[in-house]
């Protein structure tokens, strides 16, 4: 994904990186393998590749506001997909964002 992505940049001019259409078909490079990785599932590798991606992009000149248009929805499908999530990787997030109140760990 990263050669891919490199590549892609590398042939645009940085008019063609400012014009939002010209970067569907790498968004779609990447969510793909996210919704793959989802699928498994493995949150924190989908994750690193949404971030991983997002640095590509960052490093290619893509401007603030695209970024923030992909950002806007972000919120509202985070409260979808954790209603959808296994117990355990919503237990996870919940320690990550609270872990003063996580269960005490028993000792042996």
């Amino acid at each position: 994904m990263i050669l891919a992505l490199a590549s892609w940049f590398h042939r645009a001019s940085w008019e063609r990186i400012g014009n939002p259409f010209f970067l569907i078909p790498p968004l779609i490079a990447i969510l793909i393998p996210v919704g793959l990785i989802l699928k498994e599932p493995n949150l924190g590798t989908a994750m690193i590749t949404v971030m991983l991606g997002g640095v590509i992009f960052f490093a290619a000149g893509v401007r603030w506001w695209m970024f923030g248009l992909v950002l806007l929805p972000v919120p509202f499908a985070a409260r979808y997909v954790y209603h959808h999530l296994h117990d355990y990787q919503r237990a996870r997030i919940d320690t990550f964002l609270s872990p003063r109140e996580r269960p005490a760990r028993r000792r042996l």
